[in-house]
């Protein structure tokens, strides 16, 4: 923690999860258990255009109260910053470095 107070009660590593909302949708990540690099290939097919608000939170989960590492939060997905073709990167508060790709599919039928 930025303070150098423990993560845990038994001076464990955080246990992370991420919560990603695009717009209405709202996708919620296991928790990874005592790490300081989680990574959740979490795979999701949602309908997007781009003008979605885009947020992203990563907590630490406990028994009772979740300790926010880090968030970030964008108007418009399309105004987020972008690497390397629909790989979005970005680093808030205690989180380092936080990757999403999207992957373009055929427009959704009417």
């Amino acid at each position: 923690k930025a303070n150098r107070r423990n993560w845990d009660a038994f001076r464990g590593y955080p246990d992370p999860y991420a919560v990603v909302i695009l717009g209405k949708h709202r996708l919620v990540t296991k928790h990874k258990r005592n790490t300081l690099t989680p990574v959740w290939n979490f795979t999701k097919k949602i309908y997007l255009n781009g003008d979605e608000r885009f947020q992203f939170h990563v907590f630490d989960k406990d028994i009772t109260l979740h300790d926010l590492i880090g968030s970030c939060t964008f108007a418009q997905l399309r105004h987020a910053p972008m690497l390397y073709r629909r790989l979005f990167r970005w680093k808030c508060k205690q989180v380092k470095q936080f990757n999403i790709q999207f992957k373009r599919l055929s427009s959704k039928k009417k």
